[in-house]
């Protein structure tokens, strides 16, 4: 394969990006003023919940297919991963289902959050087959359609008094519309499933043991912190954290398709180390300075731009977002890092970011839990030093590797 410089590759991506963020942000105008922050609340608890579970058993087929090697990646390999694909999604929709009915209360709104879940893993895994032509110019453009569509019918519907409904509906619309773009792409791999053998499945769990354990322990750690904040806030806490969450990831959105889908995928098909350092940290310090001027802008501006775009209801996600200035400023480097060390194989040092993550966090609402005044914003504080700790122990991991490297040249 040719050497494709990211920036180019991302070129597409990241107007998409663009274009969901600006879509997203801008119907969550419309819903926030429709809609309590405990109805958020319920649905991000639900959503948190269930998700943790589906974080916990998924194999993560869709990272493996995008960075097996091209080489190896026969007509063979990929009827024997779309067979896993399906034996997951059926013990997943199973397993989801019980959790449901046993733990969690049957109703309309869990039911439908379950099913957009499961629908979503199967189409995330299903468009890995795709992805791996890099052909991100078309899977932009169903993506965005697929975004605007779900977001204008969430409005409608919340203006048509849904309620709920309008959140996991709107979901289900987008994940329909992914699956019917990917089919006109001819992009949609299906075969017969086939029964796996014993080696094959020992293949698939060792492919994807370093990624599975990196991705429950992302998965795990995000809900984590909605579920905290529920249980510090109750619904209408979780509501507020969730709103101040969304928020701060807007401009992690804006660069996502290039510093999580492109980068991982582009990092995997680089021959060889010469070069692949600098093209990194290239990435990082464009990255990183949008980063930081938006964290200062939100630290300036927030106080005032939130009630007047929201409402009244929602002035206090101003301190919560706030204290996410730090999350804002690092979580898109710290994932630039994180998909170099998955493209790379580097696993036992991803393992590290992921586990100091969760030591940052329980060690600030530690401190506060001493101080006896223990809050939302101190699940915030938490959430923001976990990705400051993470960035840096894998960066500096990076530098000493390229150091090394430099030294034996």
């Amino acid at each position: 394969m040719s050497q494709v410089h990211i920036l180019s590759l991302s070129k597409l991506p990241l107007v998409a990006g663009v274009f969901q963020a600006i879509v997203a942000f801008s119907a969550n105008l419309f819903l926030v003023r429709l809609l309590e922050p405990e109805s958020f609340g319920m649905y991000a608890l639900l959503l948190a919940t269930i998700g943790i579970v589906q974080t916990i058993f998924s194999l993560r087929l869709n990272l493996q297919i995008i960075r097996y090697p091209e080489e190896r990646f026969s007509g063979e390999i990929k009827k024997m991963y779309f067979s896993a694909i399906v034996y997951e999604a059926v013990f997943l929709s199973a397993l989801l289902m019980g959790t449901l009915m046993w733990f969690l209360e049957l109703n309309e709104t869990s039911f439908f959050i379950t099913i957009n879940i499961i629908s979503l893993h199967i189409i995330n895994n299903l468009k890995a087959f795709y992805e791996r032509t890099l052909d991100y110019k078309r899977l932009s453009i169903i993506e965005m359609l697929a975004q605007f569509t779900g977001h204008i019918i969430s409005i409608i519907l919340a203006v048509a008094g849904a309620g709920i409904a309008a959140l996991y509906l709107r979901d289900f619309v987008i994940i329909i519309i992914n699956i019917l773009g990917l089919f006109f792409l001819n992009g949609l791999y299906v075969v017969r499933p086939r029964i796996l053998k014993l080696n094959n499945m020992i293949h698939i769990i060792k492919n994807g043991a370093g990624i599975w354990l990196d991705s429950a322990l992302e998965g795990g750690f995000a809900r984590l912190n909605l579920l905290i904040a529920g249980v510090i806030g109750g619904e209408r806490g979780a509501g507020l954290y969730f709103q101040a969450q969304r928020l701060a990831f807007v401009p992690h959105q804006l660069v996502t398709p290039m510093v999580n889908r492109v980068a991982v995928n582009w990092f995997s098909r680089f021959d060889g180390e010469e070069g692949l350092s600098g093209e990194r940290k290239l990435i990082i310090n464009i990255t990183g300075i949008f980063s930081f001027s938006i964290a200062l802008v939100v630290l300036v501006s927030s106080d005032y731009v939130i009630p007047f775009i929201f409402g009244e209801k929602w002035r206090d996600v101003s301190p919560i977002l706030k204290s996410l200035s730090i999350f804002i400023a690092f979580v898109s480097i710290s994932e630039i890092v994180k998909n170099f060390m998955i493209a790379r194989h580097l696993n036992r040092v991803l393992i590290m970011m992921r586990l100091l993550q969760y030591a940052g966090l329980l060690l600030i609402i530690g401190i506060y839990h001493l101080l006896g005044d223990v809050n939302i914003i101190s699940v915030s504080l938490g959430y923001s030093f976990a990705y400051l700790c993470s960035f840096f122990f894998g960066y500096g991991f990076l530098w000493m590797r390229d150091e090394k490297s430099n030294n034996h040249s």
